[in-house]
């Protein structure tokens, strides 16, 4: 039986790469092109009705926008600036043209919030609405930011808070939006950490990075255990806003979405410690809140702990896209 990782390392074994301009292929958020003294990204991701959003709850310019966001947040997470972006947009026979006009204010939304221009991409008829979105970016060979490359010992920082897509999601769903539009909007319209990522990477701060998208526990995985590493997060440093812990307020489950929720578009990244300072700076000047969640070990397994260092129980690692 197939699934995503499985899919994964039968794509990576099948092209192998032998470009030398090559310089991050199959595996990373972003592919990477040498051009010049400069790297080329490339990121694709597709949103389906039915699997990633509803129109029950979700409007056409929320969806276009939201997908426009998701492949940028993958730029910001190698440290990049996003220019450019194509769309393929499937769309059902019978959409009247003002939900299409709200599919194309989403794109000019998602335009004029990240600087980058729409330069093609296709049209086709669909069973179901879907977006798939390729955003192209650039960033210093020297600066780029891999999910490769913590090692023992480098601290565990995120940026913003946690859970609140999901629990945004769940209101949504249920009808009770209304209830929390704070928690809605983290859901509907995420913003990727662009000016954060792209620090990150010029002051040179980071070992890794990744954003969460999947929920926080295996993107986290994905810089730790898939490296031969692993990690200690003490569960009570994880980040949550106010709005979350009124609603989410029950003891053990308090951490449940924001650990395994996704789709909140923060930066995880590691860091060594002699890079505090940096940190500290960055947090400084940046209006967004940067958290020490806990360090990276070679234990190759993730553990989270309680204030008493018992071990955290949990089950569910995120979403996991086959």
């Amino acid at each position: 039986m197939y699934n995503e990782l499985s899919i994964l390392k039968e794509l990576k074994s099948r092209f192998i790469p032998y470009s030398d301009k090559l310089a991050i292929g199959i595996g990373d958020d972003c592919a990477a092109v040498l051009t010049g003294s400069t790297l080329t990204l490339y990121s694709s991701d597709t949103v389906v009705e039915g699997i990633h959003f509803l129109t029950s709850y979700m409007s056409y310019s929320e969806i276009s926008k939201k997908a426009v966001s998701a492949s940028v947040s993958d730029i910001a997470a190698m440290g990049g600036s996003p220019d450019y972006f194509l769309s393929t947009i499937g769309i059902p026979k019978c959409t009247p043209q003002n939900l299409i006009d709200e599919l194309l204010d989403g794109f000019e939304e998602a335009s004029k919030l990240y600087g980058i221009e729409l330069i093609g991409g296709n049209i086709t008829t669909s069973e179901k609405l879907f977006i798939d979105i390729t955003v192209i970016g650039n960033v210093d060979k020297d600066k780029v930011v891999k999910r490769s490359g913590a090692s023992a010992g480098d601290l565990l920082f995120v940026t913003g808070t946690l859970g609140d897509s999901a629990k945004g999601l769940e209101l949504l769903r249920s009808g009770n939006g209304d209830r929390d539009r704070y928690l809605a909007s983290r859901h509907k319209d995420p913003a990727a950490r662009t000016n954060v990522g792209k620090l990150i990477g010029d002051r040179q701060i980071a070992s890794a990075m990744i954003d969460i998208s999947d929920g926080f526990l295996i993107d986290l995985e994905r810089i730790t255990t898939e490296q031969g590493k692993g990690a200690d997060v003490y569960i009570e440093k994880l980040p949550l806003s106010k709005n979350y812990k009124e609603i989410e307020n029950t003891s053990k489950e308090l951490y449940n979405y924001a650990l395994s929720g996704g789709e909140d578009y923060e930066l995880l990244f590691s860091a060594p410690e002699s890079n505090r300072g940096k940190i500290n700076n960055l947090i400084d000047i940046l209006d967004v809140k940067i958290t020490e969640i806990g360090v990276v070990t070679d234990n190759k397994r993730v553990d989270l702990y309680e204030h008493d260092n018992s071990i955290f129980k949990y089950s569910e690692r995120g979403f996991v896209h086959l």
